[in-house]
């Protein structure tokens, strides 16, 4: 028998063998779900309530229609946010996490998006 005849099925039933463990750790990274940046508190006309922004640092996102306004607001440890008043982050700011772990604000625009990138 050559050698040649009795390695090729062996790696060959190796070879599917190394690859899966790639595709779970694939699907396990897919699983993970973004985390949680961007607080909001003292929501009006939802006494008690409180918007927790989940995204990607550095993406744009839109707060919902009946998030506008807000007394407090509290960006996640490490992070910066930045809250916009019109979508797609443009418009008038007010900045979150900087120097400040939460800010209590007495303007009341409308707020429409905001963005979190990580402190430097």
């Amino acid at each position: 028998m050559q050698l040649t005849s009795v390695l090729v099925p062996i790696l060959a039933a190796l070879g599917p063998v190394n690859a899966a463990p790639a595709e779970e750790v694939n699907e396990e990274l897919q699983q993970i779900p973004p985390p949680a940046l961007l607080q909001l508190h003292q929501l009006p006309n939802m006494q008690g309530a409180t918007f927790t922004g989940v995204g990607i640092p550095g993406e744009c996102n839109i707060l919902p229609r009946n998030i506008f306004d807000f007394g407090s607001a509290e960006a996640a440890p490490g992070f910066v946010c930045t809250i916009y008043t019109n979508p797609g982050c443009t418009g008038s700011t007010l900045t979150v996490g900087a120097q400040q772990g939460a800010l209590f604000r007495l303007v009341t625009p409308t707020w429409r998006s905001w963005r979190c990138v990580c402190r430097s």
